[in-house]
């Protein structure tokens, strides 16, 4: 993946991101137009837009190569309602018929970076290879196959890492921190009471989206304010439990302990009685923020 990032004009650097903040320049794109990249064979594979073939192989890929500290467990019709709608650009890898390598785009409407607004961006997720196919090209070709197929002006992408990774300056990273909670039920808002609950959350906040009704996203009630944890879809190991991360919280955390959706919470804030987990950064792709929040971006995608 790295020979991606190298003499792209769209990547952003170290140099790019401080001249920025020294100069207070407002975040801006890289390259509106930037040319394709000439994609290379693989020997003995095919690549593309996923087919309903390979999206009916996605849940067992992911679930048994997308991590290795947890398992992924997306229902494949959730999978299939987000291709057939649009929300999901699904592209792929394969050896014969068996998928080896997958990225989705997931798109995020009114995108803003401080200054910056962007009527849509991209996130990109789901970026799995078949451990006996990686380093032959096959992540390279997925974010290729990503850069060409965007139409222009290019719009930015955001990806998260569970890492850090330094030769990439980050638009936004810190530490997670973990709680176990006891599983239980919490009704989630209507749409119309989310809405005017993000439109309060986001004030402040540097990187944030426009909402939309989410699968992936869920605002609860508090006694003293409301939460927002994103599904991940992941479930720990051997536990089984589902993960959840805290993109913004405005009550008493301490309420999901004893009922929350989530048997583990992940946060970018330790709060009382939190343990250490991890590392995260996000990257954003065809833009130069020229500062690096501390936040996990407040963002609804589909």
């Amino acid at each position: 993946m790295r020979s991606f990032w190298s003499n792209n004009s769209c990547s952003p650097t170290w140099p790019g991101l401080f001249s920025s903040w020294l100069t207070s320049h407002p975040p801006l794109l890289l390259d509106a137009h930037p040319p394709a990249f000439p994609l290379h064979p693989i020997p003995g594979c095919t690549f593309g837009k996923a087919t309903p073939e390979d999206i009916s192989q996605l849940p067992e890929f992911w679930e048994r190569w997308f991590s290795s500290s947890s398992r992924c467990c997306i229902p494949l019709e959730r999978i299939r309602r987000s291709h057939d709608a649009g929300f999901w650009d699904i592209y792929i890898v394969r050896r014969g018929v068996q998928v080896v390598g997958s990225l989705v785009r997931r798109w995020v409407t009114g995108l803003h970076v401080k200054e910056a607004y962007m009527p849509k961006a991209g996130i990109i997720d789901f970026f799995c290879v078949h451990p006996a196919w990686k380093r032959k090209g096959v992540g390279r070709t997925l974010l290729y196959l990503v850069h060409n197929g965007t139409t222009q002006p290019t719009p930015p992408h955001l990806m998260l890492w569970e890492s850090y990774l330094p030769t990439i300056p980050p638009m936004s990273a810190g530490l997670y921190w973990k709680k176990e909670c006891r599983l239980g039920k919490r009704e989630q808002l209507d749409e119309a009471e989310e809405r005017r609950v993000w439109s309060r959350l986001v004030e402040g906040r540097p990187i944030w989206s426009e909402y939309r009704k989410s699968e992936d996203l869920h605002i609860y009630s508090l006694t003293s304010g409301h939460v927002v944890i994103w599904n991940t879809w992941h479930r720990r190991i051997p536990q089984g439990d589902t993960i959840g991360i805290v993109l913004a919280c405005t009550g008493s955390v301490h309420e999901l302990y004893d009922c929350s959706p989530f048997g583990l919470l992940l946060a970018d804030t330790k709060y009382e009685g939190w343990d250490f987990n991890g590392p995260f950064q996000w990257g954003l792709y065809n833009m130069n923020t020229g500062f690096i929040s501390s936040q996990f971006p407040l963002l609804h995608w589909l």
